[in-house]
């Protein structure tokens, strides 16, 4: 059985869990050891490792099918396959299940490259305004027509970002995350963006920007280059150690 408390560890972004949840369920894989005591060891282990595998094709299955990911992999076949031909189809599948948590892997890192780093100190009437907004955006995203893994991705990195609101430092890789996604699926988020690109306004009239990672959104979705660090004017220089809030 999956482990509850890994689930609920698991990022929002659907590709970025997949990366975490394929490693862990990788790592419980058995590896077939060189030498065995007696063909009875090496039958029992061999059962054991098939029943192994076939767990961890189950788990990885799930995980795709509730997501909508595809990875060129028949389960059905593998899962009716049986002795050698098991194994064969087990080589190739891990290969391809691999490959695409490889991908996953890498546009994460993009994202992160692209810059995600984000902090403000928001004064109560902009805290104020952007729950208003975001209650619209939930709103939207109840009301509209979607699959269910992009409500789920929706809602969750709305909620993330719901939580940053009331912090004393809000972060806002979660909006920014949240923001690409809408502007690079249909038309029909385009009300979701737009009510996003009021939550940017709100922020920058109502904020004090403490670092930026991550200039003003573009209308095509894509966010520019990080512009660099902007110290927090509003206190002796020497007062301000960032490193303390910011974790590299």
């Amino acid at each position: 059985m999956i482990d509850d408390e890994l689930l609920e560890s698991l990022p929002s972004d659907p590709e970025e869990a997949f990366v975490v949840f394929e490693r862990e369920m990788r790592t419980n894989l058995l590896k077939k050891p060189e030498h065995f005591n007696n063909q009875n060891d090496e039958a029992d282990f061999n059962a054991a490792r098939e029943e192994n595998a076939r767990e961890y094709f189950t788990a990885v299955a799930a995980f795709l099918d509730i997501y909508g990911f595809q990875v060129a992999v028949d389960f059905d076949e593998l899962f009716g396959s049986e002795g050698q031909y098991f194994w064969r189809f087990y080589n190739v599948a891990t290969q391809k299940i691999q490959y695409f948590a490889i991908k996953c892997a890498l546009k994460r890192d993009q994202k992160k490259k692209a810059g995600s780093t984000c902090i403000y100190v928001l004064d109560s009437g902009a805290k104020t305004k952007i729950h208003k907004y975001i209650s619209k955006i939930r709103q939207i995203i109840n009301d509209t027509d979607l699959t269910d893994w992009k409500r789920e991705a929706l809602s969750n990195k709305l909620n993330s970002f719901a939580l940053e609101i009331d912090k004393d430092r809000t972060r806002l890789e979660s909006l920014a995350s949240l923001y690409i996604l809408a502007k690079k699926e249909a038309q029909e988020f385009k009300p979701i963006s737009d009510q996003i690109e009021k939550i940017w306004d709100a922020v920058s009239k109502g904020g004090e920007e403490l670092w930026k990672a991550l200039p003003k959104p573009k209308v095509n979705g894509y966010l520019e280059k990080p512009q660099g660090k902007i110290e927090d004017h509003s206190k002796p220089k020497e007062t301000i150690d960032l490193d303390d809030e910011i974790p590299f």
